[in-house]
């Protein structure tokens, strides 16, 4: 991989993966875990916010479906966008035709490998200060 510090780094940041679909979460975490992240799963946005609250854990990035029953993608970021130290987010769709958004998004189906360099980029940018300081 890359340095030590970062390295070391990895596993203590936080990865939540939301999807309403149980065999493409599965699949989706194990990728995470694969890629050296700590790994947390929900259903939908109201599980991840209850997952969120009740666990105290510090999630970096929640790499979410925009379209989910109870509380969607985009409902999910902005209740999100409210807490302190606001994870990163990267959306999914299958249905991104024309969509502008001002967040990461990957369009369904694509590749592990894509989402292991997405979340992997964004993390690493995010991390960096803290990296520079051990």
């Amino acid at each position: 991989m890359g340095s030590p510090a970062l390295d070391s780094q990895l596993l203590t940041l936080t990865v939540l993966v939301v999807d309403d679909d149980d065999g493409v979460r599965r699949i989706m975490a194990r990728k995470v875990e694969q890629a050296g992240y700590r790994v947390l799963t929900a259903g939908d946005g109201v599980e991840a916010l209850t997952l969120l609250e009740q666990s105290g854990i510090q999630v970096h990035l929640v790499v979410c479906d925009l379209l989910m029953p109870r509380l969607d993608g985009y409902q999910l970021a902005s209740r999100l966008a409210a807490l302190p130290n606001a994870p990163e987010i990267i959306f999914m769709s299958a249905f991104r035709s024309d969509l502008e958004l001002d967040r990461p998004i990957l369009t369904k189906p694509f590749r592990l490998d894509d989402l292991s360099a997405a979340i992997h980029r964004i993390l690493q940018k995010r991390s960096r200060p803290v990296a520079e300081n051990l």
